[in-house]
């Protein structure tokens, strides 16, 4: 007899009904996309970026770490490259430098002095670092193909390694400069696009 009260009593415990198990999926499902890095990325403010007025130099403004050779290069007057900026990537459109490094036969390369030398040379030119972590293969993968084909020379080792990104705002201007580095190269990238549009006039 005890055992059937008990077994009612447990037969009385409400449910979760179909809506609200369906609800609570939806709720954690959008909390898990919340925290998936997307290739669609909200834009950076480019607004909270201090305006540099520090000499340039010709384009493309930085060059290969000192004691470092180029072994690779390519220039493109308009092409779009995806900048990493933390939480997913923004497309910015301008004329894009890409190259890779050369380490002398008389020379070890050093990832950490490739990336700090390059890292002090942007900073010097008034950049801001907006990103400096890993990009998640899914966001990768989002990219669209053609992009990735066209730009391969300096997305080539994106997976895997730690991305510099960099915002260097000018009056006639912005820069952007994105750092990859592996353990026997470091790749860079400069794009240079023209300044956003002004907010229209109330």
């Amino acid at each position: 007899m005890l055992a059937v009260l008990a077994l009612a009593a447990c037969g009385d415990k409400p449910a979760k009904n179909e809506a609200e198990a369906t609800t609570d999926g939806a709720a954690m499902q959008a909390g898990a996309d919340a925290k998936t890095p997307s290739a669609v990325a909200a834009n950076v403010d480019l607004s909270l970026i201090p305006v540099s007025t520090a000499p340039l130099g010709a384009f493309p403004y930085v060059g290969a770490p000192a004691g470092y050779g180029v072994r690779d290069e390519k220039t493109m007057d308009l092409a779009a490259y995806p900048i990493w900026t933390g939480t997913g990537f923004q497309t910015v459109e301008g004329k894009v430098h890409m190259a890779s490094s050369a380490t002398p036969e008389d020379k070890t390369f050093s990832r950490l002095e490739v990336q700090r030398s390059l890292d002090e040379a942007v900073k010097a030119l008034g950049g801001v670092q907006i990103a400096n972590s890993e990009a998640p293969n899914p966001a990768i993968d989002e990219l669209p193909q053609t992009l990735r084909s066209d730009m391969n020379l300096g997305l080539m080792i994106i997976y895997g390694n730690p991305i510099s990104a960099y915002v260097i705002r000018r009056p006639d201007k912005t820069i952007w400069v994105q750092v990859i580095a592996d353990a026997s190269q470091v790749i860079w990238t400069v794009v240079e696009a023209p300044p956003p549009p002004a907010p229209p006039a109330n």
